[in-house]
């Protein structure tokens, strides 16, 4: 298993809960943990909400200045970069599936060809935006490979 994974999904799929579970379960077997928040189009939970809890686990939190939540800025934080360099980190990256989203990993492309990692798009078919289709359609258009697909 690669020390980088991205769980990619769109609005309402629970990408940002899987993320945020996963990188509790890894910090609880001991790793250092840094979860990186890259979802920028209509974030309805993030990552940022339980900072708290992150910080309970020391789960380093990288995502947009809390006080511009509600801005809808499209803010990507300058250290995401971070977690490429810093090898001691087990990084989850919580990003949309939707074209921003794409924009946003491809913004990293050069590091993901630096080093593996492992890509999972979350689908939940009782949300009203499904995402049947989604998984070929983001990948032609981000130029990134799915290790797999969970399905809620």
């Amino acid at each position: 298993m690669s020390r980088i994974r991205v769980f990619a999904g769109h609005f309402g799929s629970g990408k940002t809960e899987i993320a945020i579970n996963y990188a509790i379960y890894l910090a609880k077997q001991g790793h250092k943990v840094a979860i990186v928040d890259i979802d920028i189009v209509n974030p309805y939970f993030c990552t940022r909400d339980v900072k708290g809890i992150l910080d309970s686990h020391g789960i380093k939190l990288i995502a947009a200045d809390p006080n511009l939540s509600n801005a809808e800025l499209m803010v990507v934080p300058a250290e995401v970069k971070a977690v490429f360099n810093d090898k001691s980190y087990e990084v989850v990256m919580d990003i949309g599936g939707d074209d921003q989203g794409a924009v946003v990993l491809g913004m990293y492309n050069r590091y993901f060809k630096e080093e593996p990692y492992d890509m999972y798009f979350v689908v939940n078919n009782t949300c009203l935006m499904r995402t049947r289709y989604a998984p070929p359609v983001w990948r032609a258009r981000s130029r990134e490979r799915f290790m797999g697909i969970y399905s809620r």
